[in-house]
């Protein structure tokens, strides 16, 4: 069994007490199957692309809007994200903070791309929306668990 698979295995055994705690440890669990995903290549028709250090994010002459909400991306939409690395929870994570429609759980899904190791910058990607897919619906907590599939025009650091 591998790290990744018996860290899915912890965050699963976990039994939250309210749904906020609940959300917490599905969208950690989504996480950590994108990274195992990633890593094995499973991604992006088998081969995503090993990632170091991006360049610096430079002056853009035209650049697309930034992501704000996860209901904006549709199919075919371009974006800017920002991505912060949470120490905490040992994973990118978009900053600010992305909104997300009342009763749902949402989590980005990067196409052919690998997201570098922890460093001490941040990350603006420019993405285009390739699909939304639902996850799950759970009724006992009437809540709706969303995937968006993005894929990576061009990636950048910022200090």
């Amino acid at each position: 069994m591998t790290a990744t698979a018996r860290r899915i295995g912890e965050i699963v055994a976990v039994r939250p007490y309210d749904r906020r705690m609940r959300r917490v440890a599905w969208i950690a669990v989504v996480i950590a199957a994108v990274e195992a995903a990633a890593s094995s290549g499973a991604l992006g028709g088998g081969g995503a692309r090993a990632q170091g250090a991006p360049p610096a994010c430079g002056r853009r002459t035209r650049s697309p809007p930034m992501l704000t909400r996860y209901d904006e991306l549709t199919r075919g939409a371009r974006f800017l994200v920002r991505l912060h690395y949470d120490e905490a929870s040992r994973a990118w994570t978009p900053s600010p903070q992305l909104a997300m429609p009342l009763h749902h759980a949402s989590t980005l899904e990067y196409v052919g791309y690998r997201l570098p190791r922890a460093h001490d910058f941040d990350l603006e990607l420019e993405v285009t929306a390739v699909s939304r897919r639902l996850v799950e619906y759970d009724a006992r907590i009437n809540t709706w668990f969303f995937a968006y599939r993005v894929r990576v025009r061009s990636a950048c650091s910022i200090r």
